[in-house]
């Protein structure tokens, strides 16, 4: 029970840095290609929770389109690409501003 809990509040953070990505992206082409891989990613997440299968397990290859590449697979690409990327990049767009603002 717990497990699948854990799994979705990863797929929520997918999703919301997915969102996050979104807004601070200014080319449009990106924007979509971001929330196509957000998605892959929240749903490759939200299968593993709805068939319990564990976050590792999810993570390492065993979750939905089990035949592509475990670097192809939506747990994969959400966890360890959009995930990361939409958590450092408020931050870094903070730091951005200061430099241009000259403190």
């Amino acid at each position: 029970m717990l497990m699948r809990i854990l799994t979705g509040i990863v797929a929520a953070g997918v999703v919301v840095a997915g969102m996050t990505l979104w807004r601070t992206v200014g080319i449009r082409r990106v924007c979509w290609i971001v929330a196509g891989l957000a998605g892959y990613g929240a749903v490759g997440f939200l299968y593993a929770m709805l068939t319990g299968i564990t976050l590792r397990a999810a993570l390492s290859g065993h979750g939905l389109f089990q035949r592509l590449p475990y670097v192809l697979q939506g747990a994969f690409i959400g966890g360890f690409l959009v995930l990361p990327l939409g958590a450092s990049t408020p931050p870094l767009q903070r730091n951005v501003m200061a430099v241009k603002e000259g403190t």
